[in-house]
């Protein structure tokens, strides 16, 4: 939210130090858990919308009470 509401800016709309500190860090932290994951190569597609229908069960059934 902060880079979206332009905290990392200039008036004239060029990025802080900050803010290139800010994606050097993440993007760390995504090779790290690129080389430390064991993720298959294609997603399940099934069970991604058995868990995505199972949660919008549970939310309806909290909604509902």
């Amino acid at each position: 939210m902060k880079i979206r509401n332009g905290d990392f800016q200039y008036e004239d709309d060029k990025f802080r130090d900050e803010f290139f500190e800010l994606v050097d860090e993440y993007e760390k932290k995504f090779n790290y858990a690129c080389e430390h994951t064991n993720l298959p190569k294609k997603p399940r597609v099934e069970e991604i919308q058995e868990f995505q229908m199972e949660m919008n069960e549970q939310w309806i059934k909290r909604v509902n009470v």
